[in-house]
């Protein structure tokens, strides 16, 4: 019985890991989009500048 507790509580140990881990990319996708964003903006305004010329 007594791995089968050390089994669950590092499973649970490990749940907790990915969902902190998943906590934290949503961050930084978060943080990360307005600069995605901007960057595709200041790159399809570059194109339409090129394109004119």
């Amino acid at each position: 019985m007594g791995d089968d507790k050390m089994a669950h509580s590092k499973l649970q140990d490990n749940l907790k890991k990915l969902q902190g881990i998943s906590l934290k990319t949503t961050e930084m996708e978060d943080t990360a989009k307005p600069f995605y964003c901007k960057g595709t903006v200041e790159c399809c305004e570059f194109k339409k500048q090129s394109s004119k010329s």
